[in-house]
Protein backbone atom coordinates (compact mmCIF):
# COMPACT_ATOMS: atom_id res chain seq x y z
CA UNK A 1 0.00 0.00 0.00
CA UNK A 2 2.78 2.28 0.73
CA UNK A 3 4.46 1.63 -2.46
CA UNK A 4 1.30 2.61 -4.21
CA UNK A 5 1.57 5.98 -2.74
CA UNK A 6 4.82 6.30 -3.02
CA UNK A 7 4.11 5.41 -6.94
CA UNK A 8 1.44 7.96 -7.12
CA UNK A 9 3.11 10.89 -5.65
CA UNK A 10 5.98 10.31 -8.08
CA UNK A 11 3.57 10.25 -11.13
CA UNK A 12 2.08 13.63 -9.91
CA UNK A 13 5.16 15.40 -9.03
CA UNK A 14 6.51 14.38 -12.79
CA UNK A 15 3.33 15.97 -13.96
CA UNK A 16 3.89 19.28 -12.43
CA UNK A 17 7.44 19.33 -13.20
CA UNK A 18 6.32 18.93 -16.81
CA UNK A 19 3.73 21.71 -16.41
CA UNK A 20 5.70 23.87 -14.74
CA UNK A 21 8.44 23.49 -17.68
CA UNK A 22 5.98 23.87 -20.08
CA UNK A 23 4.76 27.11 -18.48
CA UNK A 24 8.01 28.27 -18.48
CA UNK A 25 8.75 27.65 -22.35
CA UNK A 26 5.71 29.15 -23.23
CA UNK A 27 5.89 32.48 -21.01
CA UNK A 28 8.55 34.26 -23.78
CA UNK A 29 6.61 33.26 -26.38
CA UNK A 30 3.39 34.80 -24.94
CA UNK A 31 5.62 38.26 -23.73
CA UNK A 32 6.87 37.71 -27.15
CA UNK A 33 4.13 38.62 -29.13
CA UNK A 34 2.98 41.08 -26.35
CA UNK A 35 6.22 42.58 -27.17
CA UNK A 36 5.88 42.67 -31.17
CA UNK A 37 2.36 43.71 -30.78
CA UNK A 38 3.26 46.98 -28.88
CA UNK A 39 6.08 47.66 -30.86
CA UNK A 40 3.92 48.21 -34.18
CA UNK A 41 5.13 51.00 -36.04
CA UNK A 42 2.88 52.38 -39.02
CA UNK A 43 3.25 51.68 -42.42
CA UNK A 44 4.94 54.57 -44.08
CA UNK A 45 2.75 55.59 -46.54
CA UNK A 46 4.13 56.78 -50.22
CA UNK A 47 5.10 54.82 -53.32
CA UNK A 48 8.04 52.19 -52.80
CA UNK A 49 10.61 52.29 -55.44
CA UNK A 50 13.26 49.39 -55.94
CA UNK A 51 16.85 51.41 -56.02
CA UNK A 52 18.40 48.31 -57.28
CA UNK A 53 15.98 47.28 -60.04
CA UNK A 54 17.93 48.26 -63.81
CA UNK A 55 14.62 49.22 -65.02
CA UNK A 56 13.17 48.22 -68.04
CA UNK A 57 16.31 48.97 -70.09
CA UNK A 58 16.89 50.57 -73.58
CA UNK A 59 13.98 51.24 -75.57
CA UNK A 60 13.99 50.99 -79.73
CA UNK A 61 12.31 54.06 -81.26
CA UNK A 62 10.56 52.73 -83.98
CA UNK A 63 10.24 55.79 -85.85
CA UNK A 64 13.76 56.54 -86.17
CA UNK A 65 15.14 55.99 -89.08
CA UNK A 66 19.09 57.42 -88.93
CA UNK A 67 21.50 56.13 -90.70
CA UNK A 68 24.11 54.22 -89.12
CA UNK A 69 27.56 55.04 -90.10
CA UNK A 70 30.91 52.95 -89.98
CA UNK A 71 34.25 54.51 -90.11
CA UNK A 72 36.45 52.97 -92.90
CA UNK A 73 38.60 49.89 -91.94
CA UNK A 74 42.22 50.85 -90.79
CA UNK A 75 45.10 48.25 -90.69
CA UNK A 76 46.67 47.75 -87.52
CA UNK A 77 50.33 46.62 -87.20
CA UNK A 78 51.27 48.18 -83.79
CA UNK A 79 49.47 48.17 -80.32
CA UNK A 80 51.56 49.45 -77.82
CA UNK A 81 49.57 50.01 -74.67
CA UNK A 82 46.64 48.42 -73.70
CA UNK A 83 43.92 49.90 -75.48
CA UNK A 84 46.20 50.89 -78.34
CA UNK A 85 46.13 54.50 -77.85
CA UNK A 86 45.89 56.07 -74.68
CA UNK A 87 42.21 57.18 -75.10
CA UNK A 88 41.41 53.70 -75.58
CA UNK A 89 39.35 54.77 -78.84
CA UNK A 90 38.15 52.24 -80.91
CA UNK A 91 38.60 51.95 -84.53
CA UNK A 92 37.25 50.09 -87.48
CA UNK A 93 40.13 47.66 -87.98
CA UNK A 94 40.62 45.51 -90.87
CA UNK A 95 39.49 42.08 -90.16
CA UNK A 96 40.62 38.66 -92.05
CA UNK A 97 39.37 36.26 -89.79
CA UNK A 98 41.54 33.67 -87.28
CA UNK A 99 43.86 31.91 -89.19
CA UNK A 100 46.62 30.07 -86.64
CA UNK A 101 50.21 31.49 -88.01
CA UNK A 102 52.75 30.18 -85.34
CA UNK A 103 52.63 29.49 -81.51
CA UNK A 104 55.10 30.56 -79.05
CA UNK A 105 56.01 29.92 -75.53
CA UNK A 106 56.80 33.00 -73.50
CA UNK A 107 57.32 31.08 -70.60
CA UNK A 108 55.10 30.38 -67.22
CA UNK A 109 51.59 29.73 -67.64
CA UNK A 110 48.69 29.53 -65.30
CA UNK A 111 49.56 25.75 -64.35
CA UNK A 112 52.99 26.74 -62.64
CA UNK A 113 52.30 28.05 -59.75
CA UNK A 114 54.51 30.96 -58.41
CA UNK A 115 56.36 29.98 -54.97
CA UNK A 116 54.48 32.23 -52.61
CA UNK A 117 51.00 31.84 -54.56
CA UNK A 118 51.66 27.90 -54.11
CA UNK A 119 53.14 28.54 -50.31
CA UNK A 120 49.67 30.08 -49.76
CA UNK A 121 47.49 28.07 -51.64
CA UNK A 122 48.54 25.01 -52.43
CA UNK A 123 47.48 23.84 -55.58
CA UNK A 124 45.00 27.02 -56.38
CA UNK A 125 48.10 29.10 -56.11
CA UNK A 126 48.56 29.17 -59.57
CA UNK A 127 50.20 32.28 -61.37
CA UNK A 128 48.29 34.43 -63.89
CA UNK A 129 48.81 36.07 -66.90
CA UNK A 130 47.69 39.65 -65.72
CA UNK A 131 48.69 41.33 -69.26
CA UNK A 132 48.15 41.07 -73.04
CA UNK A 133 51.53 41.77 -75.22
CA UNK A 134 52.44 44.50 -76.61
CA UNK A 135 53.85 45.20 -80.21
CA UNK A 136 56.23 48.51 -82.01
CA UNK A 137 58.90 48.25 -83.77
CA UNK A 138 58.88 45.02 -85.21
CA UNK A 139 58.72 43.76 -81.55
CA UNK A 140 56.49 41.96 -79.36
CA UNK A 141 56.98 42.33 -75.69
CA UNK A 142 55.17 39.99 -72.85
CA UNK A 143 54.71 38.83 -69.24
CA UNK A 144 54.26 35.70 -68.51
CA UNK A 145 52.04 34.11 -64.95
CA UNK A 146 55.51 35.12 -62.45
CA UNK A 147 55.95 38.62 -64.21
CA UNK A 148 59.11 37.59 -66.49
CA UNK A 149 59.23 39.75 -69.55
CA UNK A 150 60.41 38.55 -72.58
CA UNK A 151 60.86 40.45 -75.90
CA UNK A 152 60.53 38.59 -79.36
CA UNK A 153 60.84 39.62 -83.34
CA UNK A 154 57.76 40.62 -84.87
CA UNK A 155 55.96 38.61 -86.58
CA UNK A 156 58.83 36.20 -87.11
CA UNK A 157 59.05 35.73 -82.83
CA UNK A 158 62.65 35.17 -82.32
CA UNK A 159 63.37 35.52 -78.89
CA UNK A 160 65.63 38.30 -78.02
CA UNK A 161 65.82 39.18 -74.61
CA UNK A 162 64.37 38.39 -71.17
CA UNK A 163 63.92 40.17 -68.23
CA UNK A 164 63.34 39.33 -64.66
CA UNK A 165 62.19 42.22 -62.48
CA UNK A 166 62.02 39.98 -59.06
CA UNK A 167 64.89 41.55 -56.69
CA UNK A 168 67.37 38.98 -55.84
CA UNK A 169 66.29 36.72 -52.84
CA UNK A 170 62.33 38.00 -53.03
CA UNK A 171 59.83 35.46 -52.50
CA UNK A 172 57.04 37.55 -52.71
CA UNK A 173 54.58 36.78 -55.30
CA UNK A 174 54.56 38.56 -58.77
CA UNK A 175 51.43 38.68 -60.54
CA UNK A 176 49.93 41.99 -61.72
CA UNK A 177 50.61 44.70 -63.40
CA UNK A 178 51.71 45.25 -67.17
CA UNK A 179 53.50 46.83 -69.88
CA UNK A 180 53.24 49.46 -71.82
CA UNK A 181 56.24 50.53 -74.98
CA UNK A 182 56.74 53.85 -76.11
CA UNK A 183 59.74 55.39 -77.87
CA UNK A 184 62.18 52.28 -77.71
CA UNK A 185 61.45 52.22 -73.85
CA UNK A 186 59.34 49.15 -72.75
CA UNK A 187 57.81 50.16 -69.27
CA UNK A 188 56.76 47.47 -66.60
CA UNK A 189 54.39 47.75 -63.68
CA UNK A 190 55.01 44.03 -61.50
CA UNK A 191 53.01 42.35 -59.30
CA UNK A 192 55.74 42.83 -56.50
CA UNK A 193 55.74 47.22 -56.00
CA UNK A 194 57.96 47.74 -59.14
CA UNK A 195 57.93 50.52 -61.81
CA UNK A 196 60.40 50.19 -63.93
CA UNK A 197 62.23 51.05 -67.73
CA UNK A 198 64.15 49.10 -69.92
CA UNK A 199 65.60 49.34 -73.27
CA UNK A 200 63.34 47.83 -75.78
CA UNK A 201 66.54 46.81 -78.08
CA UNK A 202 68.16 45.11 -75.30
CA UNK A 203 66.56 45.04 -72.12
CA UNK A 204 68.55 46.21 -70.14
CA UNK A 205 67.30 48.82 -67.57
CA UNK A 206 67.13 52.67 -67.43
CA UNK A 207 65.40 53.20 -64.11
CA UNK A 208 63.69 51.62 -61.67
CA UNK A 209 61.30 52.59 -58.75
CA UNK A 210 59.07 51.31 -55.58
CA UNK A 211 55.60 51.96 -55.33
CA UNK A 212 54.88 50.15 -52.25
CA UNK A 213 52.57 48.62 -53.01
CA UNK A 214 51.61 45.68 -56.19
CA UNK A 215 50.70 46.93 -59.47
CA UNK A 216 47.35 45.83 -60.67
CA UNK A 217 46.84 47.71 -64.02
CA UNK A 218 49.40 47.90 -67.25
CA UNK A 219 50.62 51.16 -67.52
CA UNK A 220 49.87 53.75 -69.77
CA UNK A 221 52.01 56.47 -71.35
CA UNK A 222 51.07 59.49 -72.57
CA UNK A 223 52.34 63.35 -73.02
CA UNK A 224 56.13 61.87 -71.33
CA UNK A 225 54.16 60.12 -68.21
CA UNK A 226 53.23 57.01 -67.03
CA UNK A 227 50.17 56.20 -65.54
CA UNK A 228 49.45 53.07 -63.40
CA UNK A 229 47.29 51.82 -60.29
CA UNK A 230 48.14 49.61 -57.21
CA UNK A 231 46.42 47.26 -55.01
CA UNK A 232 46.08 50.10 -52.33
CA UNK A 233 44.03 51.87 -54.29
CA UNK A 234 46.68 54.44 -54.92
CA UNK A 235 46.95 55.95 -58.49
CA UNK A 236 50.51 57.55 -59.49
CA UNK A 237 51.93 59.18 -62.33
CA UNK A 238 55.78 59.20 -62.95
CA UNK A 239 57.89 61.31 -65.61
CA UNK A 240 58.71 58.78 -68.33
CA UNK A 241 62.36 59.63 -68.83
CA UNK A 242 63.56 59.33 -64.96
CA UNK A 243 60.64 57.88 -63.47
CA UNK A 244 60.29 60.49 -60.74
CA UNK A 245 56.86 60.71 -58.87
CA UNK A 246 55.06 63.59 -60.00
CA UNK A 247 51.94 63.01 -58.50
CA UNK A 248 49.79 60.44 -56.53
CA UNK A 249 46.08 60.07 -55.37
CA UNK A 250 45.12 57.74 -52.78
CA UNK A 251 41.10 56.56 -53.88
CA UNK A 252 38.44 55.39 -50.96
CA UNK A 253 39.55 51.92 -49.32
CA UNK A 254 37.04 49.28 -49.67
CA UNK A 255 36.50 45.71 -48.74
CA UNK A 256 37.46 44.37 -51.82
CA UNK A 257 39.96 45.27 -54.15
CA UNK A 258 40.46 44.26 -58.25
CA UNK A 259 42.94 42.54 -59.30
CA UNK A 260 43.08 43.37 -62.84
CA UNK A 261 42.41 47.14 -63.09
CA UNK A 262 42.32 48.47 -66.77
CA UNK A 263 44.41 50.60 -67.53
CA UNK A 264 44.41 54.27 -67.32
CA UNK A 265 42.48 56.70 -70.32
CA UNK A 266 44.37 59.47 -71.09
CA UNK A 267 43.04 62.06 -73.30
CA UNK A 268 43.33 66.15 -73.53
CA UNK A 269 44.85 65.92 -70.22
CA UNK A 270 42.35 64.23 -68.45
CA UNK A 271 42.86 60.69 -67.07
CA UNK A 272 39.99 57.92 -66.31
CA UNK A 273 41.30 55.34 -63.69
CA UNK A 274 39.00 52.56 -62.70
CA UNK A 275 39.30 50.98 -58.85
CA UNK A 276 37.34 48.85 -55.99
CA UNK A 277 35.23 51.11 -55.25
CA UNK A 278 34.88 54.22 -57.69
CA UNK A 279 35.85 55.59 -60.92
CA UNK A 280 37.80 58.54 -60.83
CA UNK A 281 38.10 61.49 -63.50
CA UNK A 282 41.87 63.22 -62.77
CA UNK A 283 43.31 66.04 -64.91
CA UNK A 284 47.17 66.53 -64.64
CA UNK A 285 47.29 67.45 -61.23
CA UNK A 286 43.90 67.05 -59.52
CA UNK A 287 40.83 64.85 -58.86
CA UNK A 288 37.72 66.38 -61.46
CA UNK A 289 35.07 64.04 -60.42
CA UNK A 290 35.00 60.53 -58.07
CA UNK A 291 31.85 58.57 -58.97
CA UNK A 292 30.79 55.33 -56.76
CA UNK A 293 30.67 51.93 -58.36
CA UNK A 294 27.61 49.98 -57.34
Amino acid sequence: MSSNKKSSATRRSGLSRRALLGGAALAPALAGCTMFESDRKPILAGHRTDILSSGSGLMVDPDDHTPITIPPTISVSEWPICGRVSAHTGSNYAWGGLHKRWSKDIGAGISQPDFMAWAALGTLGRGLIPAPPVVQDGRLFVMDAQGVVRAFSWPGMRHIWTYNPRPRKSYSANMGGGLAVDGGVVYIVDGISQTMAVDAATGKVKWKTTNGAPGRSAPTVAGGRVFFGTIDERFFALDSATGRQLWTYTATSVETTVFGQPAPAVDNGIVVAGFGGAILLLSEWKVVRLSGVT
